[in-house]
């Protein structure tokens, strides 16, 4: 009896804990109702002023791990500088975008009416190592502007990084970060599909 009564105890705290880790994905300005009948969505991304991890600024964060890994590997630290960046094109942004078409039911075309700015101010790469992890996360806001003047921002959809994400075994920094840019895309794609019902 005691035995189940501590199985149930520690599958409430694990519960709880995924719970924490929630992402709030909230409507901070304006109306998404302006997509009501739009199929097609235009999507970017910029990653300007951006904090990573406990360093507030990104060149300093990449300063750092290339030197170190350099130290360790000659030339390993390079090749992490130019994965850190392409990987947005080639992961991030593909997943984000993926997600979102899906749960809001539009198409993605760059020549669309109205585009959707993700502008990301924060990214924690987070860990895997053997028996320890920490959770990646992402934050900054979403601007729905139209194409044609990106200066006006119609609505403003904000991308808290809540405790963070971390689903599997990703011993790699871009799959983990892959991974939560794809649960952000879900989120606002539900978010604007309620909202234009």
């Amino acid at each position: 009896m005691k035995l189940l009564n501590k199985v149930i105890l520690m599958f409430c705290l694990l519960m709880l804990a995924e719970k924490n880790y929630a992402q709030e994905i909230d409507l901070a300005s304006g109306n998404l109702e302006i997509l009501k009948g739009e199929k097609n969505i235009n999507i970017e991304f910029t990653y300007e002023k951006m904090a990573v991890g406990e360093y507030s600024k990104e060149k300093e964060y990449v300063k750092y791990k290339t030197d170190d890994l350099n130290k360790n590997e000659k030339g390993s630290g390079d090749e992490w500088a130019q994965k850190w960046v392409s990987s947005r094109k080639e992961r991030y942004e593909p997943n984000f975008i993926e997600a979102y078409t899906k749960y809001s039911e539009m198409t993605f075309d760059s020549t669309a009416k109205y585009t959707l700015i993700f502008k990301t101010t924060f990214i924690e790469p987070g860990f895997q190592i053997v028996v320890k992890k920490k959770a990646s996360q992402v934050e900054g806001s979403i601007w729905l502007v139209a194409t044609a003047n990106r200066t006006k921002k119609l609505a403003v959809i904000s991308v808290d990084r809540g405790g963070g994400y971390f689903r599997g075994g990703s011993f790699d920094f871009a799959g983990r970060i892959a991974e939560v840019y794809a649960v952000t895309g879900k989120k606002v794609g539900m978010l604007v599909k309620k909202s234009t019902k």
